[in-house]
């Protein structure tokens, strides 16, 4: 089964470049899910987002607040560090709980036919 995972952030062209993403994931019959990165940085845009979602039907995954410590933890664990936990950061922690619930739909779909809304 094929998921769209859309990450956007709390801006306007943010919005916008979901609203085209969906566009093209709907006439591909692809089922989208959403994950607002840096949700932290503009209340307003946080909210343009989120209404979108409700609208849409589409499930907000995770809202990953913009944590530069985060960065700096994948940059480690991309030169091979070995002791980098995500659970050090309240972005890393949101990161997780969007992959659980990615992983638990795929899960609970693998093998159904049925589609999943969005």
């Amino acid at each position: 089964m094929d998921i769209l995972v859309a990450v956007t952030e709390p801006t306007v062209s943010g919005a916008h470049d979901l609203e085209r993403l969906l566009a093209i994931a709907g006439r591909l019959k692809v089922p989208v899910r959403v994950v607002l990165n840096k949700s932290d940085l503009s209340d307003d845009g946080a909210e343009r987002i989120r209404a979108l979602c409700i609208s849409r039907g589409l499930p907000l995954l995770a809202e990953v607040p913009f944590e530069p410590a985060l960065a700096a933890l994948l940059a480690d664990l991309g030169e091979g560090g070995t002791d980098v936990s995500l659970e050090q950061t309240s972005a890393g922690v949101a990161v997780i709980a969007a992959w659980r619930a990615l992983a638990g739909e795929l899960t609970r779909t693998e093998g159904n036919d049925a589609p999943i809304a969005g």
